[in-house]
Parts: structure tokens; sequence; C-alpha cells
């Protein structure tokens, strides 16, 4: 096994057959190149590929999952450097592939010689490990990926529509009509470049108040992506001012909605985050999709439009034996949001 932190050093060697594109050193070059203030980590043998990163915990963040003052005040007192077995900029998908046999957790730390305080990783991957390696890890339930299955009857928009109920097409109407002044455009690579800055601008305004981030995102990420033809991405404009962006990958026959960033006080009057969900449901049924994975936020809301929770876990370990007793009792504090799930359609689907 290797570990190496130079994605020129895995150059020619990282690609198998088969691989998904969220994978393949072509989507992944594109992280790296755009966030340089972090460790990417590409481990890897003969036969299969993990993708990891190693960040400082956010500890703004924390304190939307835990209410405990002593946890987040130890925690900040902490050099939090977090190596996650992951892609913090693409959680919906697994960041390895063809694992045949149980890893090590040890092998992969002596491999990797800097020190970190925790070690986080995804369910998807955990059961890959082996059971000593898995010992000390605390599940911790994080936001639920929200998915919304389209219907294979639904051929146009209004389709959709007339499978809600009355009061969930009042409330697509509602957002209709307060956006009408709105134009929705298909952007292409000089317009992309031409409101870079107020892309990103956008995106900081939405993830301000956003409870599951990981390191800050560089949403020149999403040129190079488009540069690839990984990603569409589409403006929002009032008056010829872009106001909000929304970017999806499309990848067989999944639509996943990606990155999106609106004006906070014009959404407000505009009901632009809500566009931005029509918006990716009609580019849906457009394109004959069965599946739009919506992310982790705003879950309520986003089952008004029929999308249903798949529930995540992460399993966290503190490396250093003293800290890991000091912090184990504070991690039960460590919740998720409470919400309604809305059942929007007249009948089940």
């Amino acid at each position: 096994m290797k570990v190496v932190s130079k994605i020129s050093n895995i150059s020619g060697l990282w690609n198998l057959k088969n691989m998904p594109f969220y994978l393949k050193s072509e989507f992944l070059s594109s992280f790296y190149k755009n966030h340089c203030n972090f460790k990417h980590l590409f481990i890897y043998n003969d036969t299969f590929r993990i993708y990891a990163q190693v960040f400082n915990l956010r500890i703004d963040k924390t304190s939307n999952y835990s209410k405990s003052k002593i946890f987040i005040y130890l925690l900040s007192l902490l050099k939090t450097d977090v190596l996650y077995l992951s892609n913090s900029f693409f959680t919906n998908r697994p960041s390895f592939f063809n694992i045949n046999d149980k890893l090590n957790i040890n092998e992969i730390l002596s491999d990797y010689k800097c020190r970190t305080f925790m070690i986080v990783i995804p369910d998807t991957l955990m059961s890959n490990f082996s059971e000593n390696s898995k010992k000390n890890f605390k599940r911790i339930e994080v936001e639920e990926d929200m998915v919304l299955s389209i219907h294979p009857k639904w051929i146009n928009f209004d389709d959709y529509k007339n499978s809600l109920k009355t009061k969930y097409r009042k409330k697509i109407k509602l957002i209709l009509n307060r956006s009408c002044d709105i134009i929705v455009k298909d952007l292409g690579l000089n317009e992309i470049k031409l409101h870079s800055k107020d892309i990103q601008k956008l995106f900081n305004q939405v993830v301000e108040k956003s409870r599951f981030r990981g390191p800050f995102f560089n949403t020149e990420t999403l040129i190079d992506l488009f540069e690839k033809q990984i990603v569409k991405i589409f403006g929002y404009y009032l008056n010829d001012k872009i106001v909000a962006f929304s970017s999806e990958i499309h990848e067989d026959d999944c639509l996943y909605s990606y990155y999106v960033g609106f004006d906070k006080k014009l959404n407000n009057k505009y009901f632009l985050y809500g566009r931005i969900l029509v918006e990716t449901i009609k580019h849906s049924i457009d394109s004959r999709r069965s599946t739009i994975v919506f992310g982790r936020t705003a879950n309520e809301y986003k089952s008004n439009f029929g999308a249903k929770p798949i529930k995540s876990y992460f399993y966290v370990r503190i490396r250093n034996n003293f800290l890991s007793y000091l912090f184990s009792p504070f991690l039960k504090y460590i919740k998720i949001p409470t919400w309604k799930q809305r059942n929007p359609f007249k009948n089940k689907n």
C-alpha cells in the first residue's frame, strides 16, 4: 500500500478500468488544483483506490451539532486536524474503489506520517476495515442525503405537479409566481468566467448557515469541472444581474444537485432557492433521469418537493488515548437537527 499527497506521483497510475468518474484523476485533480490549503491523500495498491483529505476542523460548524459548551470550548483549544477518508466536496458517493480485502487503519496511518487529532470514516467505507481496525471508533449520525425518485410516468413538469396534493401544488405555483422576473440561463464557459467572483460570493452567503460543511469550497473548481464536461452550471438573473446559480452533475440515470448559491436577501422576495429546486426537477424529468440526489442541507424544505432521506453515519476516532477518554462523554451530544418529513404526493411514488 502507498499513501501519497502529490497528484503528480499518481500520474498514469491511478485510474482503473470501470472506475466511477468521481474517483478518476481527472475529477480529483480539479479539487487538488483549487484547494492548496489542506492535504489530499491518494491511497492505493495494485487493486484498490481511496481518496482522502486532511483538513482543520471547523469549530464554528461543530456547534450546529453539539450544544455542549464545554465540548466546543475544549475543541477550540486544540489543533484539530482531521483525516477524512472521503471527498468532502462530493459526499454523495464513496471515495473508494475495488477493495477486495479488509483494510488495516494502522497501515494507512504508518504510511501517512503526519499526526492528526481525529480520524473520520464514512459508513460506506467502514465495512471494508478489519474488526481490529474498528476498535475505538464511535458511530455518529450525520444529516441525511435527500433523494427524489422520478416517476417514469412524469413526461414533463406538469405531470410532476399534477402528482402533488393541492397544498404542495400551490407552493410550486407560489414559487413560480414570486420568481417570474427571474431569467434562468444554461451558462457557457465565458459566462461562468465572467461571473466567477459573483458565484463565489453567492455560494458564501449560503454556506455561512450550513450545518454540514467540511473545508472551504473554492468555486473556481466548477470552471475546471465544466471544461471537463462533468458539471452543468445555471445562472439566475434579475434585471441582467446574476442573483443565484446552481450546478448539476449528470451520471447515467442520476442527477446530482451540486453546489448552489443565491442572494439571501433577494431569496425572501423571489424564492430563489425554491426556484432552483423546481428547475432541477425539470432538468431531471427532461433528461429522463430516474433519481435526483439533492444533498444534505434544508432537508425539511426539500421534502416538500417529495425528496426522502437516506440515513448516513460517520465513524470517529480521537487518536490520543487521553483525549479520547476526555471527549468520549461529549460525543453523545452530537445530534443532527430534528425535522418533519413532508409527504406531498397524492399516492405513494
